[in-house]
């Protein structure tokens, strides 16, 4: 199954990239451009959250866009966070180290306002 990835900005403070399905290389240029779109409606000192909740599937490449995504979120002074990853997704970024690095608070309310 393709990714599917959808922006919003949930409130005021706060852009979500909601994205569900398999992130591997078919979808990468996909996510790294809606990450880049996130980062630049949200703007210095607020949100961006990547909301993999409903992501089945997580590849070397989805790694390295959410980790970019980090990356041009700190240049840009924008918060930047994963949150929701669950079964093999979650497993994937544990190993790596990511899960550390990048989540946000686990009571973190993804539900839009």
């Amino acid at each position: 199954m393709d990714a599917r990835i959808d922006v919003h900005a949930d409130d005021t403070e706060r852009v979500v990239v909601a994205v569900s399905g398999e992130v591997d290389l078919a979808s990468r240029d996909r996510l790294q451009s809606a990450i880049v779109t996130a980062i630049g409606e949200a703007g210095p000192g607020h949100n961006v959250i990547v909301d993999l909740s409903e992501t089945t599937f997580l590849d070397s490449t989805g790694i390295g866009v959410l980790v970019r995504g980090s990356q041009a979120a700190d240049a840009a002074m924008v918060d930047y966070a994963i949150a929701g990853a669950t079964g093999m997704v979650r497993q994937v970024l544990e190993l790596t180290g990511v899960l550390g690095a990048l989540t946000a608070d686990p009571d973190l309310d993804l539900a839009p306002e």
